[in-house]
């Protein structure tokens, strides 16, 4: 699904960016005992990054599919430039 797509690339983005994954364990394993796994903010691995950027990033790693930003917020972000 593209909310599926949309954590995939920011997974991606987030390793990219910072040189590490953005949870402990693998993303397929999220959950233990219903609680979710503890998820590292962008800015904690990268803190010079803008943070704009960490933001939008972090908000692709949502747990919540309806959080994560759209493919068409994802262009307009990219597209207008992440601010500092």
């Amino acid at each position: 699904s593209p909310p599926a797509d949309i954590f995939s690339f920011g997974v991606m983005a987030y390793e990219l960016l910072s040189g590490r994954l953005p949870f402990s364990t693998p993303p397929i394993s999220m959950e233990s005992d219903g609680q979710p796994l503890p998820f590292h903010p962008l800015r904690e691995a990268c803190p010079t990054l803008p943070p704009s950027l960490a933001a939008l990033v972090d908000r692709m790693l949502s747990r919540d599919p309806q959080s994560r930003p759209t493919a068409a917020e994802l262009a307009t972000a990219f597209s207008a430039g992440i601010g500092p």
